[in-house]
């Protein structure tokens, strides 16, 4: 798997682009930009910055929600770009999943999973432990 097909940035900040009609050039001029660095922000070779998408997006868009949304989508991807480079692109793509759903979640929904994971910890351990006895009622 290319780490390319993880990221949030380039896909969603190209359809927006051509949604407003907009070419590079003119996006990378107001946004005070190299085109060249807005076509490999699009194409996945550059990972940006919040400040750099966040001039991007304005650009685009004034909306403050679309705006926080690619701020996250460019957290997302900085991450999952560390956790490839220093681990793996299988745990990348853990993160990936988890960030998303970070995103999409209420704060009450991401408590439950915490527990469900903190269970799934310590079921995983009493399984490693040939002591334990499972007690399961059916």
């Amino acid at each position: 798997m290319d780490i390319k097909s993880l990221l949030l940035i380039p896909d969603s900040l190209r359809k927006l682009r051509l949604r407003q009609g907009q070419t590079q050039r003119t996006v990378a001029d107001q946004a005070h930009v190299a085109q060249s660095l807005l076509c490999a922000i699009e194409k996945g070779r550059k990972i940006v910055g919040l400040e750099q998408v966040e001039r991007i997006v304005r650009v685009l868009t004034d909306d403050s929600v679309e705006i926080q949304r690619f701020k996250d989508f460019a957290t997302h991807d900085q991450i999952v770009a560390i956790v490839s480079q220093r681990c793996s692109e299988s745990q990348a793509q853990i993160v990936s999943v988890a960030l998303r759903a970070h995103y999409m979640l209420s704060e009450g929904e991401l408590e439950n999973i915490t527990s469900l994971l903190e269970e799934c910890i310590t079921a995983k351990s009493l399984l490693k432990n040939p002591r334990s006895e499972l007690k399961m009622s059916l």
